[in-house]
């Protein structure tokens, strides 16, 4: 590839693999991206549901004395995992629905993004971030989208409803597939 196929701003237009989208990041969008990674709190405050609920029922019917004691401590440990797991999911939907926060505001803030072989490129009002694929870590398939890691805690969300129709996100998926190479 030349130097002007190394950048996603340079692209030729008659390959036809550009995906030009524009779009504000709504906070149900944010929410999922946070719920995908931290998905082992929603799992965890499950599990502990679970657990708790069978041990406190186990506990009432079928035993008696010191065992008993001993399990309904159990079970309140697993209240407390729960609570804390389903607190920090709590805490969450606060910061991103309830509570006024700049850096939730910022990253709802309308963006255009230009997607193609060469790499991602983002335009917003404080200026543009370009990646080649070669810097791009990772990309990630989720249910309710894209997420496209750039570094350690920095992603790009692309949510699925942001595309026309199947054939964009099958477009964005074949140049995913052709930049792994």
């Amino acid at each position: 590839m030349n130097d002007k196929n190394q950048n996603p701003n340079n692209h030729d237009p008659e390959t036809g693999d550009t995906i030009n989208l524009s779009y504000s990041l709504s906070k149900t969008d944010l929410f999922w991206y946070n719920l995908f990674f931290v998905r082992w709190l929603l799992v965890g405050a499950i599990a502990f549901f679970i657990l708790a609920i069978s041990a406190f029922i186990l506990s009432l019917n079928m035993l008696s004395g010191d065992l008993k004691t001993t399990i309904q401590w159990a079970v309140m440990g697993f209240g407390i995992g729960f609570s804390m797991c389903g607190g920090s999911i709590a805490a969450i939907m606060l910061q991103i629905f309830f509570i006024k926060n700049k850096s939730v505001e910022q990253a709802m803030t309308r963006r255009n993004y230009i997607i193609n072989p060469a790499g991602v490129a983002v335009f917003n009002e404080r200026g543009k971030i370009v990646r080649t694929w070669k810097e791009i870590r990772k990309v990630v398939k989720a249910g309710h989208g894209f997420y496209i890691k750039t570094g350690d805690k920095i992603a790009i969300v692309i949510p699925r409803h942001v595309f026309t129709d199947k054939n964009e996100i099958k477009l964005f998926e074949k140049i995913v597939k052709q930049a792994a190479r």
